[in-house]
């Protein structure tokens, strides 16, 4: 019989007069963390006597058929060692919690990866903690199953498999592939009631963003909220708990983590050159390739490229004729479009990219005379 200190109560059984052992697992109604008693009844009837002159009853039981004359034998305690871990709680690292348990002197985790990693994280000493970084091969937005072996002794040889949990890092990110705004994206995190974003240059604050609901898991960073292009921001996500005060914040409150994101320079100068206009920009990670798409205040539109993987092109009249583009004209206003490619071409009989993203706009012209 087993009593639980949340109140819960079950009988496990009839087992056969040959069963001295019972696990006891989740199916039957087990939790983490609860403390259970379990009572041991031996049944007797006065059908048949035993060796030791205890009354046994070891015909096999009828469905619903109990026996006569149960006798209570000692009680003991048991609990399952809780085993936790933070599941899209922090940006950089993954905390694994256990109870101790009784007479282990060391543990190691197995991680198992939803993308197929696996990894043996130990042997860890006598704790009841580990925390999973990057360097240990943690990903940001992969579900990693943790399971906890414990040794029953100093020389290893007796390993006992505790438990497993389920983990993940917060899968939070910052784009730095656009040139208008900066896409911030996070996981929520359980128990969150709301969320502040610190936006901060070189570790000053710049601007609070928040707070954001509940429900919101994204914020789209741009030019209205001051954002600059080229310059590097550091995003903190902070989350709030409990209860609400009267300026929107809560009684508590953590951080997640900290994402760096910056918005592309992409510019074209404008009345400086008599032949030309001159295009930068800043690189989008990852990118193989890029192209500019031009378009007039005349009608006239053309595509300039595939222009490899360079951060730079000079806009010509010379180089309009030989690409048999429109050609460049003075008092014309411009509107240039980059595109980022990435992977390699396959696609239109692997003259073209299938990947590929529009970073934004800028504008340019020439010179007149």
């Amino acid at each position: 019989m087993r009593t639980g200190s949340d109140g819960s109560t079950r009988s496990l059984g009839w087992f056969d007069s040959s069963v001295n052992q019972f696990t006891d697992w989740a199916p039957f109604g087990v939790n983490r963390g609860v403390n259970y008693t379990y009572a041991l009844i031996g049944k007797v009837s006065a059908r048949k006597i035993g060796l030791d002159g205890i009354m046994v009853w070891n015909a096999p039981l009828a469905p619903g058929q109990g026996y006569d004359d149960p006798i209570s034998m000692p009680s003991i305690t048991g609990f399952e060692a809780p085993v936790v871990a933070s599941n899209a709680i922090f940006a950089d690292h993954i905390m694994i919690n256990w109870a101790p348990v009784s007479g282990a002197s060391n543990y190691y985790l197995q991680r198992v990866g939803a993308d197929g990693s696996q990894k043996t994280l130990g042997w860890l000493g006598n704790v009841t903690s580990f925390e999973d970084w990057a360097d240990l091969g943690v990903s940001a937005g992969v579900q990693y199953t943790y399971t906890l072996f414990a040794s029953m002794n100093a020389s290893r040889t007796s390993v006992t498999r505790v438990a497993n949990t389920i983990g993940s890092e917060n899968a939070l990110t910052a784009s730095t592939s656009f040139t208008d705004h900066i896409a911030v994206n996070w996981s929520a995190v359980p128990g969150a009631k709301g969320y502040v974003l610190k936006r901060m240059i070189n570790g000053v604050l710049d601007k609070a963003i928040g707070w954001l609901g509940a429900g919101v898991t994204s914020w789209q960073d741009n030019s209205a909220s001051g954002i600059k292009p080229g310059v590097n921001y550091t995003y903190q996500l902070i989350a709030g708990f409990g209860a609400p005060r009267g300026d929107g914040s809560f009684s508590s409150s953590s951080v997640i983590g900290t994402v760096a994101g910056t918005a592309i320079q992409f510019t074209a100068t404008q009345g400086t050159y008599f032949s030309g206009i001159s295009l930068n920009w800043s690189p989008v990670p990852n990118a193989s390739d890029y192209k500019v798409m031009r378009r007039g205040d005349d009608g006239s539109s053309c595509v300039l490229g595939w222009l490899g993987n360079r951060t730079w092109f000079w806009d010509s009249p010379q180089i309009d004729a030989a690409s048999r583009n429109p050609l460049l004209k003075p008092r014309v206003h411009y509107t240039y479009t980059l595109i980022a490619a990435f992977g390699t071409k396959d696609r239109n009989g692997g003259t073209d990219y299938s990947q590929q993203v529009t970073i934004g706009s800028a504008s340019g012209s020439e010179r007149s005379a």
